[in-house]
């Protein structure tokens, strides 16, 4: 799993199917291949067949109480693209995107302090982690 701490970030850069999502706090984007393994009478290994991998992204960030254009576009089973530069896009840094992402959870907690944070996990079809061009 890769981790991003975004505190330090000013150059930082996430949306998803076009909203820029801000203020985000960290992105943890987790590969999952689940793997069977199969034993025969009388062999001497055992066989791995490796599944369909499966990746998340969850992002999770603070917002202001009243910014409802970032919570109405990360309702759960919304779709979009999504581009991340971690370290903004400078040639060389991190870049992830999907083409085809889906929102399969969102959390979000509204204190009395003003601030709300909320918490959303995607579901990608396809990643690509590379550097910027």
């Amino acid at each position: 799993m890769a981790k991003f701490n975004l505190a330090s970030s000013t150059n930082f850069a996430l949306t998803f199917g076009g909203t820029t999502l801000s203020c985000v706090q960290t992105i943890d984007v987790h590969g999952h291949a689940p793997v069977q393994e199969i034993e025969r009478a009388g062999a001497t290994s055992v066989a791995q067949i490796v599944g369909i991998i499966r990746t998340t992204m969850t992002v999770t960030g603070a917002l202001e109480d009243n910014d409802t254009t970032l919570l109405g576009a990360i309702d759960p089973g919304d779709t979009g693209a999504i581009v991340c530069d971690p370290a903004g896009t400078a040639t060389g840094t991190i870049d992830i995107s999907s083409t085809n992402a889906t929102v399969g959870d969102r959390t979000i907690s509204l204190p009395v302090n003003g601030f709300a944070t909320y918490s959303v996990t995607l579901l990608l079809d396809d990643i690509t982690i590379a550097a910027n061009a």
